[in-house]
């Protein structure tokens, strides 16, 4: 073998499922006795797929002094993370819509104010990560881990939490968000994708809620209020419906309540939603104004967008908040002040049973005093008439 051939080397990847192993097999020279060494390495498929990502980028990261990569207000829309162990990372602000972590190890990860817009997060652990704040619309839950998590202020529009594994912490932030934006922004929940058997619907105001498709299956309507709900399109029983009223329903209250879906034919009801055509930029089909030149579609839309934005304002995302820690802080204080009252009015017992034992004690004493100076007075006499 020549020179040039003495440091030739042949690599060989063998993946497995739990790892990737290298072979290398190093050639000696012709007249060495010595027969080719096969060297092994095993690197975890999980530390490989992480090394892998990280490499691609790279360029947006920086790193804390406990080993934590920060990727804050990076922009890294479609990127797959997907299977990658980022335990720690920071993703606070950054701009992550269509990536795929699914599957991927994300334990006490900050996605706080995020942009996760159409993200999957399928599969994924998700232990303890911070989602404070973060837009989460369209975003895929599903079969995800999400014990622990935060989702304090996070826009949940479309997103799917079915099949997740939760705990109580994570639960209560769950139930605190749908709480909220039931009754400030009923539009961006959709029922359809959540696994509903979580959730306290004593808590939730259902009235401005859209229920198509909602599954209610086993989910205790003891207490919940379902006057003037339209669950024609829901997945519900008539016993659920009994818990809710607490009684058995009639057969002409089971038809208001549950009124026949409407079949496409003669007798569809062709009656428009006028506020969701002017504000939910949805795709309403094709109108042919070929032979109707009087009409304009455009001016029908501004007019029709100016009528609705007159309502109310609603408060933003970042005021409910607010108003909600000021509630909380409004009742802490009369907390500690009823608290502050009990605890005068327990001193002030302590303080008159005080008294009451000192008023006892001395007229226990004077009492003694007294008995004492008329048993001396009466010795005194009796002395004296033996005296005489």
């Amino acid at each position: 073998m020549s020179d040039d051939n003495k440091t030739n080397d042949l690599t060989e990847k063998n993946t497995a499922e739990d790892g990737v192993c290298h072979w290398r097999a190093v050639s000696r020279e012709e007249n060495s006795d010595a027969s080719p060494v096969a060297e092994y390495s095993e690197t975890p498929a999980s530390e490989s797929r992480t090394e892998s990502v990280l490499a691609d980028v790279s360029n947006e990261a920086s790193e804390k002094e406990d080993g934590s990569v920060v990727y804050s207000n990076a922009v890294l829309s479609g990127r797959n993370f997907s299977g990658a162990d980022l335990t720690g990372a920071d993703f606070s602000g950054a701009d992550l819509t269509g990536a795929d972590f699914s599957g991927a190890i994300l334990k006490d990860v900050n996605f706080a104010g995020a942009d996760l817009t159409g993200a999957d997060f399928s599969g994924a652990d998700l232990t303890g990560a911070d989602f404070s704040g973060a837009i989460l619309k369209d975003v895929n839950f599903a079969g995800a881990n999400l014990e622990g998590v935060k989702l304090s202020g996070a826009d949940i529009e479309g997103a799917v939490f079915r099949e997740i594994r939760i705990d109580e912490l994570g639960t209560g932030e769950l139930q605190a968000l749908i709480e909220y934006l039931a009754k400030y922004y009923p539009h961006k929940l959709n029922l359809s994708k959540i696994n509903l058997q979580l959730l306290d619907l004593t808590r939730i105001d259902l009235t401005q809620l859209d229920l198509r498709g909602a599954d209610f299956t086993g989910v205790d309507f003891t207490g919940v209020n379902i006057t003037g709900l339209d669950l024609s399109s829901c997945i519900i029983t008539p016993a659920q419906i009994a818990q809710a009223l607490g009684r058995t329903p009639s057969q002409s209250e089971l038809a208001k309540i549950l009124p026949p879906r409407k079949k496409n034919g003669k007798g569809q009801d062709w009656t428009i939603d006028w506020q969701d055509f002017f504000l939910n930029d949805r795709e309403i089909g094709v109108w042919d104004t070929t032979k109707d030149s009087g009409f304009d579609i455009d001016k029908m839309v501004k007019t029709g967008r100016k009528v609705f934005s007159k309502e109310a304002a609603k408060p933003r995302l970042k005021e409910g908040k607010g108003k909600i820690r000021s509630e909380r802080e409004a009742r802490e204080k009369e907390h500690n002040e009823k608290m502050r009252e009990i605890i005068e009015k327990n001193k002030q017992a302590v303080l008159e049973a005080r008294k009451e034992q000192k008023k006892e004690f001395e007229e226990q004493r004077q009492s003694e005093d007294q008995g004492k100076y008329e048993l001396d007075i009466s010795l005194m006499h009796s002395r004296g008439s033996h005296e005489r």
